[in-house]
């Protein structure tokens, strides 16, 4: 999908929509004499370059128009505008409409510099209000909103009672979304959202929740929260169990700010700042596709960090980059705070290779996609907490749900298909020695030499000689590493 202007060319598909009695019944314009002509007229007469009105073409890939996107009564000096958009029949339910709105709505935030957008939709139009609660777009009383309203009613496009009748949405500019997935997070979920609430800053920022089909009482929490602060959160729940990437790719998607920064649902932040510090560092320094920041590790409810990532001082204050990824230098991957790419198609084409890379692990496949865009700053700044839950019995989390070897192979897997999209770019000898360590330790430990031996099989014979640069070496160290991390662990 992409956004162009609109030309001669797309008055014939332009006039399509116009003569589908079904699209355009509950629109409040009138269509139905119109003509080529008239669809040409318009096309010539709109002036793009007018302070009023903006309207754009949305095309395939192959530059066919499939509809019209708009912003109307553009108002630069109170800031806002009324948005419009019809499309063909052909691309209903393809997703095209709600990417042509998001990138329209970007325009008006990033380019216009407006702070809101509204637009109506008239009751008996189902269709349009599915799709726009679908979306999770927030319904409004417009006379809440004086100045639009009363411009509204001084216009003339709209006669009183469709303004008191029709159903008003509005979108506002974000500059920073949190985005959080959940699943099985009843028992931690208030005190991540807490958290996030707590912030204290000059950036406007929402909160996005994405939960992954719990089936525990995570769902009505989120519908509480989103209920008592409806211009802060939104919450979408999918039917179905997505999985980790999936469920990630879906929340990003949702989000409207100009930066993200994800929390888990069992996870918090406990600096009331970071918004402020990190958003500020980004926009000081555009060089840099994130900030990163420190992370105390916790385990189960215990308030006492049993370590913190990235644990050595040397790697604060200072760029992150593909060479420190290549020696396995670990990042705090929960923490970050990065630029949002997912405002443009190319951008979300891009960060859904994770899903191929990867049904299982997210965070090792993201720090890859990020640090091919640009390097990453690590600020001396200990803000996030990510909670290292225990494996429960009835199999709610990533850990209690899969076996040692599964998440060995889960692994190893994530590598072998990294390592075949950018292996020639990027040397991935140290992720394979440890997580060769992890899997040689449960293998010892389980004694399912067979099993462990099929998966590490799969690894590249690059990767494996010559002998004493190879995975069959550099894994001791690692090992030796894990065993201490775990001794403190269990110690805290």
């Amino acid at each position: 999908m992409k956004l162009r202007y609109l030309c001669d060319k797309d008055a014939p598909l332009m006039l399509e929509w116009m003569q589908d009695k079904e699209l355009v019944k509950d629109l409040h314009k009138n269509f139905e004499l119109m003509n080529i002509d008239n669809c040409r007229a318009f096309i010539q007469t709109a002036n793009y370059e007018t302070e009023t009105d903006l309207h754009m073409a949305i095309t395939d890939d192959n530059d066919e128009y499939m509809g019209t996107v708009s912003l109307k009564n553009i108002d630069k000096a109170d800031r806002f505008a009324e948005f419009g958009i019809v499309t063909r029949r052909k691309v209903l339910g393809t997703g095209i409409a709600h990417d042509a709105m998001v990138d329209m709505l970007r325009k008006a935030y990033n380019e216009l510099g407006l702070d809101r957008v509204c637009w109506c939709v008239s009751p008996d139009n189902i269709r349009a209000l599915r799709f726009y609660d679908k979306n999770n777009y927030r319904r409004i009383s417009i006379k809440d909103y004086p100045i639009i309203y009363n411009s509204l009613c001084n216009d003339g496009t709209y006669s009183q009672a469709d303004i008191d009748n029709y159903i008003w949405y509005i979108d506002e500019a974000v500059d920073v979304s949190v985005y959080m997935m959940t699943y099985f997070h009843e028992k931690y979920v208030r005190q991540a959202i807490e958290s996030v609430l707590s912030q204290k800053t000059h950036y406007k920022f929402e909160l996005v929740i994405s939960d992954d089909c719990s089936q525990d009482g995570t769902a009505g929490i989120l519908r509480e929260y989103e209920t008592k602060y409806p211009e802060l959160i939104r919450v979408n729940i999918n039917e179905l169990n997505l999985g980790i990437p999936a469920n990630i790719y879906k929340a990003r998607t949702m989000c409207r700010g100009r930066y993200i920064t994800n929390l888990s649902g069992d996870d918090y932040w406990i600096d009331d700042n970071k918004i402020e510090t990190e958003a500020g560092f980004l926009d000081a320094n555009p060089d840099y596709s994130a900030a990163a920041c420190r992370i105390e590790l916790r385990m189960d409810d215990n308030n006492t960090a049993y370590s913190l990532v990235p644990a050595e001082n040397k790697m604060l204050n200072r760029p992150y980059t593909l060479a420190d990824y290549e020696k396995c230098i670990p990042l705090g991957t929960h923490g970050l705070f990065m630029r949002n790419f997912f405002l443009t198609e190319e951008g979300r084409k891009y960060f859904a290779q994770a899903q191929k890379i990867s049904e299982y692990v997210d965070d090792a496949v993201d720090e890859v996609l990020l640090l091919r865009k640009g390097p990453i700053y690590v600020l001396d700044l200990v803000s996030d907490v990510h909670r290292v839950v225990s494996s429960d019995i009835e199999h709610k989390n990533y850990n209690s749900r899969y076996s040692r070897v599964d998440k060995f192979r889960h692994h190893i897997e994530l590598l072998n298909n990294m390592n075949e999209l950018w292996g020639d770019e990027i040397d991935f000898s140290g992720w394979y020695a440890n997580y060769t360590a992890t899997g040689i330790l449960s293998m010892i430990l389980s004694r399912q030499f067979g099993a462990y031996k099929q998966i590490i099989d799969t690894i590249p014979v690059t990767y494996k000689k010559p002998f004493f640069r190879s995975i069959y070496i550099r894994w001791i160290p690692y090992a030796c590493a894990l065993v201490v991390g775990r001794t403190h662990r269990s110690r805290s």
